[in-house]
């Protein structure tokens, strides 16, 4: 499903959408972990679930070159918004449902269910890393835990690796390369926790280009 999405917003435009629903190349047989490990994983799940609402800075490089920033908005569960700063003309929302995509400069809208990205994991009602995901790795660093996930029910479709800072535990990166090795960091800067968003944030009109005269 994710495949599919991909290619029919094309290559152009899916360069910029791949650090969300583009993954890693996933290892099929996952690693088997230790008593550290699954410790470390259950750390991660509480401190997923203890989320409410969040907000934070973003800035995402790739390897091709490109730069991006905006403003990421997450309301657990089901609801994301990310907001990328001009020029960048596209929007990316979760309602709950789908995780819909916006191209303002082509007038386009394109959905794919949220269940078959592997930043589902974020947003997830009850979040549980092995119930939704193949948990292939878990490393520590001087500060840092990190969880390589891949996506359980279709275990091609690859992984994610997201990175924490330990002391206290938060959410700080997610790194992802595509299948045609493009390389792509997520940094997240200045988060906050425990805000009050508007529910229109994460909702998209799915009529908002029809009357405006330029459609594609």
């Amino acid at each position: 499903m994710t495949k599919l999405f991909l290619s029919a917003l094309g290559a152009a435009r899916a360069a910029v959408l791949v650090s969300f629903l583009a993954t890693l190349p996933g290892d099929s047989t996952a690693a088997a972990l230790n008593v550290g490990d699954r410790a470390d994983v259950r750390r991660i799940e509480s401190y997923l679930n203890g989320i409410t609402t969040l907000k934070s800075r973003f800035i995402q490089r790739s390897s091709t070159g490109h730069l991006a920033s905006g403003v990421l908005y997450l309301s657990r569960p089901g609801r994301m918004r990310f907001e990328y700063d001009p020029p960048a003309q596209i929007l990316l929302v979760a309602n709950g449902l789908f995780l819909i995509y916006v191209d303002k400069e082509l007038q386009q809208i394109s959905n794919v269910p949220i269940s078959a990205t592997p930043l589902s994991v974020l947003v997830d009602a009850n979040v549980k890393l092995a119930n939704s995901h193949d948990v292939e790795k878990v490393e520590r660093g001087a500060g840092t835990l990190s969880v390589t996930l891949g996506m359980k029910d279709d275990p091609e479709s690859g992984a994610v690796r997201l990175l924490f800072a330990d002391g206290p535990i938060t959410l700080k990166k997610w790194y992802i390369r595509d299948a045609q090795g493009v390389e792509v960091q997520v940094s997240l800067l200045d988060s906050e926790r425990g805000m009050t968003f508007d529910s229109a944030l994460f909702q998209v009109d799915p009529t908002m280009f029809e009357h405006s005269g330029n459609q594609p």
